[in-house]
């Protein structure tokens, strides 16, 4: 840890600093910002999932998901009014930005067509960026192991 910029005066090689809060970049600032957002979740009634700590559920009368990688978070609820009352608890609590209908999430690109109720998933981006690293970029295309219009089913019914 270095001597803030600005902090003037002389300091003997071995002297300690109290940090009164985390700072971004410290080893332990990560997990500082996420208790304090499972507390944050937790005063706002979501609890992290038994089969995956990083998704937090909301016991209402409407299922209400989160989702949390390090700082970006994934709301996923059918009611309306749920949703712009935990963002704006959110954005009243912490500095976060709200960046709208989820387009790319952890190397995904995700497309929604509500008129036809699908939700696509592609790495195509990520996909042209590996064959071009390797030069690759012009090389045939070949078969994938499921049709391209292959529909799963619903585990449910």
């Amino acid at each position: 840890l270095r001597r803030p910029q600005g902090f003037t005066g002389t300091f003997p090689s071995r002297t300690k600093w109290l940090l009164r809060r985390p700072v971004y970049g410290l080893r332990q600032a990560p997990r500082e910002w996420h208790d304090t957002l499972r507390a944050t979740l937790a005063d706002l009634q979501f609890f992290p999932s038994s089969a995956d700590p990083s998704l937090f559920v909301h016991a209402g009368q409407t299922p209400f998901y989160i989702i949390v990688y390090v700082d970006d978070l994934v709301f996923a609820t059918a009611d309306r009014d749920a949703l712009a009352s935990v963002k704006a608890e959110l954005l009243k609590r912490h500095t976060c930005t709200d960046l709208g209908e989820l387009r790319r999430y952890l190397g995904l690109q995700i497309s929604r067509d509500r008129a036809s109720r699908t939700i696509t998933l592609t790495q195509s981006h990520l996909v042209r960026q590996v064959l071009h690293r390797f030069g690759l970029q012009f090389s045939s295309a070949q078969p994938t192991p499921l049709p391209v219009d292959h529909r799963l089913s619903d585990p449910v019914s």
